[in-house]
């Protein structure tokens, strides 16, 4: 949980799941007006080291394409990628 230095209100939260050795990052929020602060940067660091301690070996996430300032985090923090997707818009494909 991110608390606010101010006021010590909860501004952000990292969801988290570990089975065996591997943990797994299932969600990270930054209330949107704390949000370029490292708070994110922080959670994610906080998450890390408590799987760790847990004896986690490797953590991991999923993160959406078009999310670059997550996907950005991720990679400073030395995450990397090991499967992708891929989509195909079908509207226009099929005439009505």
């Amino acid at each position: 949980m991110a608390l606010a230095p101010a006021d010590g209100r909860r501004v952000g939260f990292a969801w988290l799941f570990h089975e065996e050795r591997a943990g797994f990052v299932y969600d990270v929020v930054v209330e949107e007006t704390e949000r370029g602060r490292g708070l994110g940067r922080a959670l994610m660091e906080h998450a890390a080291d408590h799987l760790a301690r847990a004896g986690i070996e490797v953590v991991g996430l999923n993160v959406f394409g078009h999310n670059h300032v997550a996907r950005r985090l991720y990679d400073s923090l030395g995450y990397r990628v090991v499967d992708q997707s891929v989509t195909l818009p079908l509207e226009g494909l099929i005439p009505r």
